[in-house]
C-alpha cells in the first residue's frame, strides 16, 4: 500500500474535522472580505466541497490498493467520478451561479455534480469494509458507512477510527 497520502488515514477525527471547520470559516471571510471581482471571488465558494472529495480520492485510491480483486468497481471509473465533479462544480459556479441557475444545462450539471458524488461515496464506502472484513459485505455494513460518509461533518468522528485501525493493521503486515 502506498501511503504518500496517509496523512489522511493517520489523522484522528478531530485534525479532519477542524481542517473542515477552518475551510468552512476561512472559505467565506476570503470571498466577503477581499473584495475580489465577484467572478474571482467564486473560486473560494466550493473549497468545503474540494476537501471532502479529496478526502475520498485518498482514501478511495489508498483503500482500493488493499485488495482490488474483491472491490468490483473500476478504480479509473472512481477516479474520473472524482475530477469530473471537481470540474463540474466549478463549472456550475462559474457559469450558472445566480439567477440563471434553472436553466437545463445548469440543471445538467448539477444532476452530474451528485452523481458523480454518489458513485464516490459508494466506492469509498465498498473499499471501507473491504479493507476491515478482507471479504464482500451485504449492504447493511456498506449502506451504514454511506450514510457516515454522507453526513461528513458527523460521520467522520466515526469512520475516522475505523481508518486508523485498518491503517495500524496493514502497516504491521507491511512491516
Amino acid at each position: 500500500m502506498d501511503f504518500r497520502y496517509n496523512i489522511f488515514l493517520k489523522a484522528k477525527a478531530w485534525h479532519i474535522f477542524s481542517m473542515f471547520l477552518g475551510i468552512m470559516i476561512i472559505s467565506p471571510i476570503l470571498t466577503l472580505n477581499l473584495h475580489l471581482p465577484f467572478g474571482l471571488s467564486r473560486f473560494f465558494m466550493p473549497l468545503q466541497m474540494l476537501f471532502i472529495l479529496v478526502w475520498l480520492y485518498v482514501l478511495g485510491t489508498q483503500l482500493y490498493s488493499i485488495g482490488p480483486e474483491i472491490v468490483p468497481s473500476k478504480i479509473g471509473l472512481f477516479k474520473g467520478s472524482i475530477i469530473l465533479t471537481a470540474v463540474f462544480l466549478y463549472l456550475f459556479i462559474f457559469l450558472y451561479f445566480g439567477p440563471e441557475m434553472t436553466s437545463w444545462p445548469a440543471i445538467l450539471l448539477a444532476i452530474l455534480i451528485n452523481l458523480g458524488f454518489i458513485y464516490s461515496i459508494f466506492f469509498v464506502a465498498k473499499a471501507i469494509v473491504y479493507a476491515e472484513f478482507r471479504e464482500k459485505s451485504g449492504f447493511q455494513n456498506v449502506g451504514m458507512v454511506i450514510i457516515l460518509i454522507w453526513l461528513f461533518p458527523i460521520g467522520v468522528w466515526f469512520i475516522q477510527p475505523r481508518l486508523q485501525k485498518i491503517y495500524t493493521k496493514i502497516s504491521r503486515t507491511d512491516a
